[in-house]
């Protein structure tokens, strides 16, 4: 009974530590990826319709909402202390939950088979008030945002990158946040958008 007690408490345990999940924000302007705008878990928004009344929230979006007619959306992120503010007509917003496992299993286009993990450098901007960095992630993408422009390279040759920081690799389109006022970095490899 006691070993039956202890393999159970030892698979559930095991299932804990290698599968975990997070829920982010997604703005969906209508105009494919590049238009995709992402926020990290916890951001509070709210939507407004044209007669600003609230319609939607945080606390109550369950399903995508597709935007249809004028709409107002405040979106106030944890990494800073501002709100963003999008005005839009069409286009939807939802929360996208990726799993990913803490013990990366090796496939053809993970070389490596390890954790995706970046280091990351800060460098003074022509703005003092903001901060330019470089990171560099152990898959061999490396990304650098410099007085407002961004760059990327993988496997030291520069690749495109679409939107608000969207880098095709073959582990995954690497979505990366970054906020040059307080150097707030997130990102995160969406392995089901592989090259």
């Amino acid at each position: 009974m006691m070993k039956t007690i202890l393999l159970l408490f030892m698979l559930v345990n095991s299932f804990l530590i290698q599968a975990q999940s997070y829920t982010h924000l997604v703005i969906d302007r209508g105009e494919g990826m590049e238009s995709e705008i992402n926020y990290p878990p916890g951001t509070e928004f709210f939507l407004f319709n044209e007669a600003n009344d609230m319609v939607l929230s945080n606390d109550n979006l369950k399903e995508p909402y597709a935007i249809n007619g004028l709409h107002t959306l405040l979106v106030t992120p944890n990494y800073k202390e501002g709100t963003d503010k999008y005005r839009m007509d069409s286009g939807r917003i939802y929360l996208k939950t990726v799993e990913y496992d803490n013990k990366v299993k090796p496939y053809s286009e993970n070389r490596k088979g390890i954790e995706i993990t970046a280091k990351k450098e800060y460098f003074e901007a022509k703005d003092p008030d903001k901060k330019n960095i470089l990171v560099i992630f152990n898959t061999g993408l490396v990304f650098r945002y410099f007085d407002g422009v961004a760059r990327a390279w993988y496997d030291n040759e520069e690749v495109d990158v679409r939107g608000r920081y969207l880098v095709d690799t073959p582990e995954g389109t690497a979505k990366i946040s970054y906020n040059p006022q307080n150097g707030e970095l997130w990102w995160v490899f969406d392995r089901s958008e592989r090259k």
